[in-house]
């Protein structure tokens, strides 16, 4: 089955809910999970980005370690594979650094990440891991 994502409201939740921090225009972000696999999406035309690996406490503007040790703060294991993700980061949410607002994205954070069979237009950091 091939899902297709485009976010074009802003956020809805209430401000006191954690998912109230998710940036307006995510397209799918991978935070601080281990083991996903994100494959066969059609990500198009989110104005942050289109799909973003990241560490939890960089996901959410706080320094190294915020958590004290009580999550794994980073993404490890995750597979970004065969998707569509296209014009994407056009009109970043103030809360995304600008090197995010691209189509595939990544922190750099965590182990054995890797995307692969991709199509897509932008990337950060460039090139991205690849699958073994």
């Amino acid at each position: 089955m091939t899902l297709s994502w485009r976010v074009r409201l802003s956020n809805p939740v209430e401000t006191l809910d954690d998912v109230c921090n998710v940036p307006v225009g995510t397209g799918i972000l991978l935070l601080a999970v281990d083991a996903n696999q994100v494959d066969h999406n059609n990500v198009l035309d989110n104005d942050s980005f289109g799909i973003a690996v990241a560490n939890f406490c960089t996901g959410n503007h706080l320094p190294p370690g915020c958590t004290g040790g009580a999550i794994d703060e980073d993404p490890n294991d995750d597979v970004v594979s065969n998707n569509k993700v296209f014009g994407n980061g056009g009109n970043v949410d103030p809360k995304v650094d600008p090197v995010f607002a691209v189509d595939l994205a990544w922190d750099t954070s965590g182990t054995g990440n890797c995307w692969e069979h991709n199509k897509h237009g932008t990337e950060f950091p460039s090139p991205l891991p690849t699958c073994h």
